[in-house]
């Protein structure tokens, strides 16, 4: 994956403008998939909750700690709602459709 802007959206109803980007990590991050997942379900129901697919991805990032290791490349999503900036990084992007397919969002 290479580095720079993937993707840029607004939506004026929310006052939201979100920027993907793929990086390569400069420093350990944890990944703001996995913990949304855990956060939303709690950490001993994440896997009762996940279809057979998306636990494979979630396992396969929890033998690593959930963790974005130095030199891994990474989706990092910067963000501005209700005036707040967010910022959010997560191991793949399969794992940040995990997370929105599960309605994480909503409470992050």
């Amino acid at each position: 994956m290479g580095e720079g802007i993937k993707d840029s959206k607004v939506n004026n109803s929310m006052d939201y403008l979100r920027t993907e980007y793929v990086k390569k990590a400069k420093k350990q991050y944890y990944c703001d998939g996995c913990l949304l997942l855990i956060n939303a379900f709690g950490k001993d129901n994440v896997k009762k909750e996940l279809s057979p697919e998306d636990l494979v991805i979630y396992e396969k990032l929890e033998l690593n700690d959930f963790k974005i290791k130095v030199g891994n490349s990474y989706m990092k999503i910067v963000g501005v709602y209700d005036g707040n900036i967010y910022t959010s990084r997560f191991c793949n992007e399969e794992i940040y459709k995990i997370a929105e397919k599960h309605d994480c969002f909503d409470n992050y």
